[in-house]
């Protein structure tokens, strides 16, 4: 495992699942070197919530890490995007009492 990753609080102790840690950059780079482009690179980012701890590692244990990004000034964890799929969603069910009531659509 290679890591420059230095966060020395209690989070470090716990399992990496309940961790309050977040990837900033996953699997890249945004340099001086390269002009501050993306870069892909074997490499995240990982940040530390609770003492501000910061680094980069190219661990296992970054794929089991939420992403994180910088909002007014605070670190704010990133909801993943819901999966799209092109399938109409399920019928619900509809009781007679509901259908009465003008339920159906």
């Amino acid at each position: 495992m290679s890591t420059s990753f230095h966060c020395h609080c209690p989070e470090r102790r716990k399992p990496i699942e309940t961790r309050n840690w977040g990837v900033s950059q996953r699997k890249c780079n945004f340099s001086a070197f390269s002009g501050y482009h993306y870069t892909p690179s074997d490499y995240s980012q990982v940040n530390c919530l609770s003492c501000l701890a910061t680094g980069r590692t190219k661990a296992a244990f970054v794929d089991q890490l939420p992403d994180i990004t910088l909002k007014d000034g605070n670190w704010q964890y990133v909801k993943p995007q819901p999966q799209r799929t092109n399938s109409p969603a399920p019928l619900k069910p509809l009781s007679l009492t509901d259908f009465l009531k003008g339920g159906a659509v």
